[in-house]
This record gives structure tokens, sequence and C-alpha cells, in this order.
């Protein structure tokens, strides 16, 4: 998924309680604090490992493709972004009938670059998500 946009929704997930009391007490006990999404980045997500991060919705995507050596484990990955069109080779791919019987996002569809207020926000999310924009060829979009 695009970091940018990942990390705002990730924002917004654990803001609204998440999806269990471990969700919510992380925000409560670390990022209640700041009151924006500006604030959040510039203030605590550029200063943490997020490999030792206490929360699996801020690690890198790197973190969850890799092995051990550091190397993509995977020989075929699709964006999110890439999902409606790649669908039909999957499902090739995988041999299955319909994968996706109701896939519906909840909530309102919110606008991602509406949360970055500032141009230093989004240069700090693409320097924390780096190697997830390298690797997965993520191209960078600004915010305007």
């Amino acid at each position: 998924r695009d970091p940018w946009e990942r990390i705002v929704s990730a924002w917004r997930f654990l803001k609204a309680g998440g999806l269990h009391k471990h969700d919510a007490d992380y925000f409560a006990e670390n990022l209640s604090r700041y009151a924006s999404f500006d604030h959040f980045v510039n203030d605590w997500l550029v200063y943490q490992d997020l490999d030792q991060c206490g929360c699996v919705h801020f690690k890198t995507q790197m973190h969850y493709i890799c092995d051990f050596r550091g190397r993509v484990a995977m020989d075929y990955i699709v964006k999110l972004s890439d999902l409606a069109s790649e669908y039909r080779h999957i499902r090739e791919k995988v041999g299955g009938s319909e994968l996706i019987v109701n896939n519906q996002t909840m909530g309102e569809n919110v606008n991602w670059r509406s949360f970055y207020d500032t141009s230093e926000t989004f240069e700090n999310v693409s320097r924390v998500y780096a190697e997830d924009i390298r690797v997965l060829d993520y191209a960078e979009k600004g915010v305007s």
C-alpha cells in the first residue's frame, strides 16, 4: 500500500480505537498527546525504530515481506492501488474462483493528502518509509 496513504490510514485507525484493546491502549499511552497527524509524524514517528515499535500498524511493509536475510521473500507483489486491474491474474495464479466476496472499506473515503499540512511532514514520511518506497517502486507524489 502507498506509504503516504498507509500511515494516514494507520493514524486514523488507531485514533478511532483500532482493532482491539491493545490498539486503543497503544494510542492512549503513546500517541494521544499528538493533536494532529503532522504533530504525530514530526514529533513522534521520525524518532522511532519501527522494527522495534510496539505497534504493527507503523512497521514498514518491508518488515512483513522480507526474509531473515533482508531479501524480499515474495515472487509476486500487487499494490493495493493495482488490485482491481490485477485481480484476474491473481485469481488464475492461485487457481480459485471469486477471491473477494465483499471488500468494502469501513467509513468514509478520505483524501489522505489533506492530512499533510506541511511539506516537512510529507518529507519525513518519505524518509521514514524510504525503503518501502524504493523497493516497492512507489513514486514521490507530493501533497499538492
